[in-house]
């Protein structure tokens, strides 16, 4: 931008453009760009020229994903809401009152979210072995469990503690891989999804093509493999302030 006196060329306004307008029809289809790549897999023609998200066999997919949506949420419920959820809640509430009380006390503080961070992370080391303390007790004074089966029980915590942590972060991705399926069942985004794939195809060439036209003229910044951001940076500023001179000298 600096080389042309900030105008850059209509090529690059032009394919701006489209990066916005490509963006946007994401945000509106509630999509990420990295699923695009999958919709383009998927659009296979078939003979009678119906795509693979119109058959049945891609609807039973769509039920597939759901299936295995809720299987991992009812196989994180249990061990989450016993070791994971009684910590996570005592934990919030306590480090919202430190974050308060430490908000009350200064007056450099905007949100004070690095306290409720730190608070929250002491509490939690606090909070862990003693809820699994408690557990051991009850299953002892409560149960009739021998000694090699009450200390499987509680050897067995952490593991279903961080078994409860991956399914549901494996949740989390099944939700939103799961949108794109579910939008292929209404017929005006579906049609909108068929058209992504190609758009992010022509929009990729074209960027590189952009890059390979004005990256030599960025001389070290584009063939460089070591480079000093630093030094460019303040070397930035200074062309920025001399150009914006330069433009009120003009006026």
């Amino acid at each position: 931008l600096l080389s042309v006196n900030g105008e850059p060329p209509k090529e690059w306004l032009d394919l701006q453009s489209r990066l916005l307008s490509y963006q946007k029809e994401l945000t509106a289809l509630g999509i990420r760009d990295y699923q695009v790549v999958g919709l383009d897999y998927e659009e296979a023609e078939l003979g009678d020229g119906q795509s693979k998200g119109e058959t049945v066999l891609h609807r039973m997919n769509i039920v597939g994903h759901i299936t295995h949506l809720l299987f991992i949420g009812m196989l994180a419920a249990l061990p989450a809401m016993l070791l994971n959820l009684p910590v996570g809640l005592a934990s919030r509430i306590y480090s919202n009152r430190k974050r308060k009380a430490a908000l009350a006390a200064s007056k450099v503080k905007v949100k004070g979210y690095d306290v409720m961070l730190s608070e929250r992370v002491l509490c939690s080391i606090v909070l862990v072995p003693t809820l699994w303390v408690t557990y051991a007790a009850l299953l002892f004074f409560f149960t009739n469990l021998d000694g090699p089966a009450l200390a499987v029980c509680v050897t067995s915590f952490p593991l279903f503690s961080y078994w409860s942590i991956m399914a549901a972060e494996s949740g989390m991705v099944d939700v939103k891989d799961l949108r794109p399926y579910v939008m292929k069942l209404i017929p005006s985004a579906r049609r909108r999804l068929t058209a992504l794939p190609a758009t992010r195809k022509a929009l990729r060439k074209d960027l590189r093509k952009m890059i390979r036209l004005i990256g030599p003229t960025l001389g070290e910044l584009y063939y460089g493999k070591q480079l000093d951001w630093q030094k460019i940076t303040l070397e930035t500023r200074k062309m920025t302030s001399s150009t914006e001179l330069e433009n009120k000298k003009d006026e």
